[in-house]
């Protein structure tokens, strides 16, 4: 029966890494739709600017940096912009 727990073990860290990565991927793509919705005029400067400085703090703080990929986060955001503001050129 020792592998039965061993194995019990490897599906509980799949899941939890799979909810991790969801979780991740749920909170990059909610930065891009709040991006949509600024750039679609659905929500309001302020409001934009308070979301931000709270809630999008931390991805707003590795966009500025100089990390790996934080190109790729700048570029998600600008093409989310775009595609709300009906602005289909290219960059």
């Amino acid at each position: 029966m020792p592998s039965l727990a061993k194995r019990r073990i490897v599906r509980r860290a799949v899941v939890v890494l799979a909810g991790a990565v969801l979780l991740l991927m749920w909170y990059i793509g909610s930065f891009g739709i709040r991006c949509w919705l600024s750039a679609h005029g659905d929500i309001s400067p302020p409001v934009s600017q308070s979301l931000d400085n709270t809630v999008f703090a931390p991805l707003i703080a590795y966009e500025n940096s100089r990390l790996p990929s934080h190109d790729l986060l700048w570029r998600f955001r600008v093409w989310c912009y775009r595609q709300g503001s009906y602005c289909q050129t290219d960059w």
